[in-house]
């Protein structure tokens, strides 16, 4: 495990809400100089405390939505669910894989933009099947109708005061982007930070054109949002997905479950799916009581919309790429 202090909370707090930030702003922030907040962003991403910095994009205003497929194994080793998790990994379509401890083992999530992504996801689902149809032993699929990414206020200490979300739905209308546009977001969707003499690399443009292009895509809101990726084990923490499977009670009573659970720190991301289960949470906390005692305060005040929940620990993220 990493040693962090409060400075580089503060970092990790300022590059959650704004992973584009230069360091002379970042060290404003943190109260430190611009090259010290340097050392300590590249120290924090050296120590493998910053898994990534991503940008989340609407995705149906690219034209796809995220496919989400469980996997429950059995009579497996790890050498067995590596050769899964790398089978995953470099498949292009592939937006992001876990290694999940609970009731289900493995996590992925596809790219698919209409028949011949579904085609695509068929494929991949059967491939899987038939060359590890030793070890699957239950598959779970659901679509992520909405997705909203929250601020890790819980950083530092603090009650969520920003209710911005970076989000994405299969809702908003398709936007006209061209090759370069792309490119750039595809860039910038492993890499937030990258600068624009970095994006104009290999394209037909220049720096300022690609600064400029960029800040149309988040007036169009094709870009919702610059933020991170953390390796929880470095910080303490545990990262939880939890399954919510809610009533059938009316749509005002989801909405204030949803409200209330958007002013609770340690909830990151709350997704609409359609499937087995009716909502996702991300919880970010330091310990299985704080898991427990988070969910406690949101099901002990909707014990009438709240059927059941599944908790599951995601030990390890391999991939997170939001437009692979």
């Amino acid at each position: 495990m990493a040693k962090i202090d409060s400075t580089d909370l503060q970092l990790l707090h300022a590059l959650d809400r704004n992973a584009r930030l230069p360091f002379s702003k970042l060290g404003d922030e943190a109260r430190i100089s611009q090259e010290a907040a340097r050392y300590r962003v590249q120290r924090l991403f050296e120590e493998q405390v910053i898994h990534s910095t991503i940008t989340v994009v609407d995705s149906a205003k690219l034209g796809f939505a995220y496919y989400k497929i469980f996997l429950k194994l059995h009579s497996v080793n790890e050498q067995h669910i590596e050769q899964i998790i790398d089978h995953l990994n470099t498949n292009p379509d592939v937006a992001w894989v876990v290694r999940i401890e609970g009731n289900f083992d493995i996590g992925f999530a596809l790219k698919v933009s209409g028949t011949k992504d579904l085609l695509t996801l068929n494929s991949l689902v059967e491939d899987l099947t038939l060359g590890y149809h030793g070890y699957v032993s239950r598959r779970v699929f659901c679509i992520n109708i909405a997705g909203e990414y929250l601020s890790r206020d819980y950083l530092v200490g603090r009650k969520r005061k920003d209710l911005k979300p970076g989000f994405y739905s299969v809702f908003s209308d398709p936007v006209e982007v061209d090759h370069n546009d792309q490119q750039i977001i595809r860039k910038l969707t492993t890499n937030a930070r990258l600068s624009a003499v970095d994006l104009a690399a290999g394209l037909d443009i220049s720096s300022d054109a690609v600064l400029l292009r960029l800040k149309k895509l988040e007036q169009k809101k094709v870009i919702t949002r610059y933020t991170l990726v953390l390796h929880h084990s470095q910080i303490g923490h545990l990262h939880y997905k939890v399954f919510l499977y809610l009533n059938r009670s009316n749509p005002e009573k989801h909405q204030k479950l949803l409200a209330l659970c958007k002013t609770k720190p340690h909830v990151i991301f709350i997704v609409k799916t359609f499937g087995e289960w009716d909502y996702e949470l991300e919880l970010e906390v330091e310990s299985v009581s704080q898991m427990r005692q988070v969910m406690m305060e949101i099901t002990s005040d909707y014990a009438d919309v709240i059927h059941n929940y599944d908790a599951l620990l995601i030990s390890r993220i391999h991939k997170y790429n939001l437009f692979p």
